[in-house]
């Protein structure tokens, strides 16, 4: 059996908490987003200190059922950058970032500095780095990134089989007819272009 482990989660003050279960290489997406909206989102949440050296924002993909909150439920709130945009979850206390979601898919994309783990340990237990959109970062692709094949096959076999195991609930984030538990606000577009438009986006 592939080796897990249960991973706390924190926002930076440490009101909201919570916890990453079964986290192991087999069971995790490790991934670095270099999109522009997951720059502008840390802009909007005026944690630009999260960005990596060309932009990229880290975040570990688990089933959205292996994450659970255990404290500061009331501090979880909800951001779209568009009307159908991801579900960005984060804690209002800190402006922490806590989560990405879809609706109708049974994954969540844990912010990689909510996890209470040693930078050194991110290999061993979330598995080899994958990249996207790496082609909107600063300065250009960082050598080596891209989504090789088999990181594709890692990351399409764990969609799948989340969805097969009903992985999606329970969950802290969406309701049984996958509604969030915590209404989104809406950014809107003028709002949405001005952060893409950062110096750093």
């Amino acid at each position: 059996m592939p080796v897990t482990r249960d991973v706390p989660v924190r926002c930076r003050c440490g009101h909201l908490r919570g916890v990453a279960r079964e986290v192991g290489p087999a069971t995790a997406n490790h991934g670095y987003c270099y999109c522009h909206d997951c720059r502008a989102y840390l802009h909007w949440l005026e944690r630009e200190d999260l960005h990596d050296a060309r932009g990229g924002t880290a975040i570990i993909q688990v089933a959205r059922a292996r994450f659970e909150v255990t404290e500061g439920t009331d501090q979880l709130q909800c951001v779209r950058l568009s009307p159908k945009g991801l579900h960005r979850w984060y804690a209002r206390c800190c402006r922490t970032p806590i989560a990405n979601t879809v609706p109708a898919l049974p994954f969540v994309g844990i912010a990689r500095g909510a996890f209470e783990l040693p930078g050194a340990e991110d290999t061993a237990t979330f598995g080899p780095r994958l990249s996207a959109w790496a082609g909107a970062a600063l300065g250009g692709p960082p050598p080596g990134a891209g989504l090789t094949a088999r990181g594709l096959v890692h990351v399409t076999r764990l969609l799948a089989t989340w969805a097969l195991l009903g992985h999606g609930h329970p969950t802290p984030l969406f309701d049984r007819e996958n509604r969030p538990t915590v209404t989104p606000v809406v950014l809107s577009r003028e709002e949405r272009q001005r952060l893409r438009e950062h110096p750093r986006a």
